[in-house]
């Protein structure tokens, strides 16, 4: 089967107890049952010798990426100078209001500024000169605490200030802040390693600048890369859970991949956000006499929901009605499909995210067939 584990070792409890029995009968001469001395010192072996198996095959399997796990994956990426990215901490830029008329200061960087629910800390990333009569300034922080616990914290709900400066009034974040990611899993890590030999020296082919702009943010799950002009190359990266990248992810990107050591010289690097297709499945069944209708719920949504998030991370999917009908289609106890929505196929170019936004399942009525 296409996806069986690989093995070197036969892993069947089966064969190797009736290899080994047909052994000892040979041996001594006689059939052994299963309550015999020598059959119970053979199953003790033979369950040393299946940790045994099993263990090998497993180690051969640390040896593929495609298989790796933590440490051992991380060894295997060390080869192709690919490394985990560590958890980050959101960000957000936080705009310092002054009062009128005050004296020329200096904002220093590492202002720590709490959200009102005294969950989590920022801290400034760089210092500020303010003029005579200036009355605010934006500059960018990051979160304290790395992960994804600093997400998602709207526009003034981070505004306490820890450490007050003169003539500073008062501090509110301005855009909801975003970017905080927990350690880069083994899933995101495989797949880089997987695109590391496509980078070259320099960034130049599509797999180059998809591998480099996935290094600049460990949210980033995908990128498409498109040329419409000469020289010209724009990236559009999509974020964990399908979320559209900020502008600081952005800025981080096109900061990465417009590196003079990894773009080529003529190249001019770009970044976007991708285009979103918001779709939603709607679904109603009729089913066959005698099925049961929470059952066939329940398989329906499963199957509908599984294929909603295998999509979820990945640009450019096309959505077709046909693949959903046989996803709602199951054997002997759904009769007919009627596809209420998509009311078309989605055709999604490379830079597309087509997102769904909920899914209904619905029976309407049996039949007999």
């Amino acid at each position: 089967m296409a996806d069986a584990l690989p093995t070197i070792f036969d892993e069947s409890v089966e064969t190797k107890k009736a290899t080994i029995q047909a052994r000892l009968e040979k041996e001594l001469n006689r059939s052994l049952a299963p309550g015999d001395v020598e059959m119970l010192i053979a199953n003790a072996f033979i369950y040393e010798l299946q940790l045994v198996c099993i263990a090998g095959n497993e180690a051969m399997r640390q040896c593929v990426v495609s298989y790796a796990t933590g440490a051992m994956l991380e060894r295997l990426g060390d080869l192709v100078a690919v490394s985990r990215q560590p958890a980050t901490g959101a960000e957000c830029t936080i705009r310092f209001n002054f009062v009128a008329g005050h004296n020329p200061v200096q904002l220093p960087a590492g202002i720590r500024v709490q959200s009102i629910d005294g969950t989590v800390i920022f801290i400034t990333t760089a210092s500020a000169d303010i003029a005579i009569g200036v009355e605010y300034v934006d500059i960018i922080a990051i979160c304290l605490t790395p992960g994804t616990v600093g997400n998602g914290y709207d526009p003034g709900k981070i505004s306490i200030i820890l450490d007050p400066q003169p003539f500073l009034t008062s501090a509110a974040n301005l855009s909801t802040t975003n970017g905080g990611a927990d350690e880069e899993s083994d899933t995101e890590l495989r797949s880089r390693i997987s695109l590391a030999p496509s980078r070259f020296s320099v960034a130049g082919p599509s797999g180059a600048y998809k591998f480099w702009a996935m290094s600049a943010h460990p949210t980033i799950v995908d990128v498409a890369v498109i040329t419409t002009n000469p020289g010209e190359v724009t990236l559009y990266p999509l974020c964990a859970g399908g979320t559209l990248p900020s502008s600081e992810i952005l800025a981080k990107v096109l900061s990465v991949c417009d590196d003079e050591k990894i773009r080529p010289q003529n190249d001019t690097v770009l970044s976007a956000a991708p285009t979103v297709s918001d779709y939603t499945i709607d679904v109603q069944l009729t089913t066959y006499s005698g099925a049961i209708n929470s059952e066939v719920l329940a398989t329906v949504n499963a199957n509908l929901n599984s294929f909603k998030d295998e999509r979820e991370n990945k640009l450019g999917l096309d959505v077709i009605r046909n693949q959903i009908n046989a996803l709602c289609m199951i054997k002997d106890k759904v009769y007919n499909v009627d596809i209420v929505s998509p009311s078309a196929d989605i055709v999604a170019d490379e830079k597309t995210y087509p997102r769904c936004t909920s899914i209904s399942v619905t029976i309407t009525g049996s039949n007999n067939g």
